[in-house]
């Protein structure tokens, strides 16, 4: 026995209370409880902190109930709280009890992009200028924007409902879709062609790619407005010729 198989019979106790326990001592194995609750108690917490119009939509009881299910049925995967719940908005939309309110993984899917926004690494944008030098090879290269930068499109008002939530009116239209840009601690509600440009970038289409797809959905789309935003918003990370980007294996993020 060694201090790792220690930690990792402890780590398979919290989540495995009939295994046998060989390593643990009797104390130990007589506060298993305590210590399976405590680590539940937190998760749920962290939930609360991430998924806050959630929390506001259901309430504590209810929400509270919701996240102990999430936590018990879903291992964590990581050390970090504020990586707990990345599953949630999934597990939301199979959990029986929230399919009365079918708008309620779609908003859950927009408090955790909010949260990964707020809690995203800082990095360094490139300027208008190293992109102006570029103009003449523009449609082929590929875009790297910011981590925090996130693309949601909903069949229902996700921007609207999170508006209410602080302090503006409720929606009109629960039937009405929405799609938002989340940067940082900010969000835009955008069209469908910019809402599918902005995807065809974080893909790693080239940029030619993202405009003739963006066109295809609205002879209104206006690349100019749009690119003007994630150079102002300091969103643009890396430009990358396509045949670059492809020999590295640039991958859809």
């Amino acid at each position: 026995m060694n201090y790792h198989t220690l930690l990792l019979e402890f780590a398979q106790a919290m989540d495995h209370p009939d295994r046998p326990k060989q390593f643990l001592s009797t104390a130990t194995q007589a506060n298993m409880a305590v210590y399976r609750n405590n680590v539940r108690l937190n998760r749920a917490n962290a939930l609360q902190i991430a998924y806050p119009t959630i929390f506001a939509l259901l309430g504590d009881e209810f929400f509270m109930a919701m996240a102990d299910c999430y936590t018990e049925q879903t291992p964590c995967h990581s050390a970090n709280l504020q990586r707990e719940g990345a599953h949630f908005p999934a597990f939301i939309a199979q959990f029986a009890p929230a399919q009365a309110y079918p708008y309620l993984s779609d908003m859950a899917h927009f408090d955790w992009a909010m949260h990964i926004a707020h809690t995203a690494d800082d990095c360094t944008a490139i300027s208008a200028q190293s992109l102006a030098e570029s103009v003449n090879e523009l449609g082929e290269l590929v875009f790297t924007l910011h981590p925090a930068v996130s693309i949601i499109e909903s069949p229902w008002p996700i921007a609207s409902i999170y508006a209410m939530h602080h302090g503006q009116a409720a929606p009109q239209d629960l039937h009405q879709a929405e799609s938002v840009m989340i940067w940082r601690d900010q969000y835009q509600v955008i069209d469908a062609a910019n809402a599918q440009f902005l995807r065809q970038l974080q893909q790693a289409q080239p940029l030619s790619q993202a405009l003739i797809t963006a066109a295809t959905l609205s002879a209104n789309f206006d690349p100019t407005a749009s690119l003007g935003q994630l150079i102002t918003q300091q969103l643009i990370l890396k430009i990358t010729p396509t045949s670059t980007a492809s020999s590295q294996g640039a991958e859809p993020k």
